[in-house]
């Protein structure tokens, strides 16, 4: 069934129109889009909400590029499945293939937004989930078996991680650090080589679980203000997100690919998202309350 459902997926490649439209789904669950998402909950409609999710979804990232390094399962092109010019945006395929990330992103993210929405639209975040893991296959990325995986895997972790983050942070928000196990978990497969993807995300999720831990401690910012400012702060915010994650750029090519950097950069991009901008946010808003 495997084989010929993707087979069958890049054999349609050659409608310009279905071919667009996936590249556009699969394109919901990657870094920006995931970084805008979670910080429009986090910054602009409930920081606790916002928090609980990041936690959620690095937890998933952790337990998906550990798998990933451990099992080193190769993509569909060099199991000789299908040729590697035939993939569509395979740039977005690095590292092994099972289990699917872009897959797991969409669980800890659109599932998890699911949670909160109503019943219309709880079936539709979860139908956006579905969609993405089939985008990932039509574009050759990766096969079913990688994609039913990563739902399974998530939608575990999402559930047994959700009810352990509540129970946790009730009792004491030191209690964020346990959910560093699954970045630990990533890390140690490091042992069998280097993986730029674990690296990068090690010091991204240790910078944000650090940044919701002092957050919730010492400065407890809650949104507030019209949608139009709340609006205007994401814009300003995010634009800073931007300048972090490219800077480098503006010294030299070369710097920006030293994997020393990119640790440096993704971990201060995770302080700014967690607990930077929210302590700035809070004390425009106490100013503005005083005026």
């Amino acid at each position: 069934m495997d084989l010929s459902l993707i087979t069958y997926f890049i054999a349609l490649h050659d409608v310009p129109f279905l071919a667009k439209l996936a590249e556009i789904i699969t394109f919901f669950a990657e870094d920006t889009v995931i970084i805008i998402v979670g910080a429009l909950l986090y910054w602009c409609v409930d920081s606790k909400k916002g928090q609980r999710m990041a936690t959620l979804a690095i937890g998933g990232v952790f337990w998906t590029l550990g798998l990933k390094n451990i099992l080193k399962i190769p993509r569909p092109w060099d199991l000789g499945i299908i040729k590697k010019e035939q993939v569509l945006r395979a740039e977005t395929a690095t590292g092994y293939s099972f289990p699917s990330g872009h897959t797991t992103a969409a669980v800890n993210v659109y599932g998890y937004l699911a949670r909160y929405a109503k019943k219309a639209g709880k079936i539709l975040l979860w139908a956006f989930v579905g969609l993405i893991g089939l985008s990932r296959i039509f574009l050759g990325c990766h096969t079913s078996y990688d994609v039913i995986a990563a739902l399974v895997i998530s939608v575990l972790w999402l559930w047994l991680g959700g009810k352990a983050y509540d129970s946790l942070m009730a009792k004491d928000e030191r209690n964020i650090f346990w959910f560093a196990l699954p970045l630990a978990f990533a890390a140690l497969t490091l042992f069998g080589g280097i993986d730029e993807d674990i690296i990068k995300m090690c010091a991204f999720g240790g910078a944000a679980l650090l940044g919701i831990f002092l957050e919730r401690r010492y400065i407890r910012f809650t949104p507030a203000g019209s949608v139009p400012v709340r609006a205007a702060e994401f814009l300003i915010g995010f634009a800073a997100v931007v300048a972090l994650k490219f800077w480098p750029m503006l010294i030299s090519r070369d710097i920006y690919e030293l994997l020393w950097l990119k640790g440096v950069d993704y971990a201060l991009i995770a302080l700014w998202l967690s607990l930077v901008y929210p302590m700035i946010l809070k004390k425009i808003n106490q100013k503005g309350e005083t005026q």
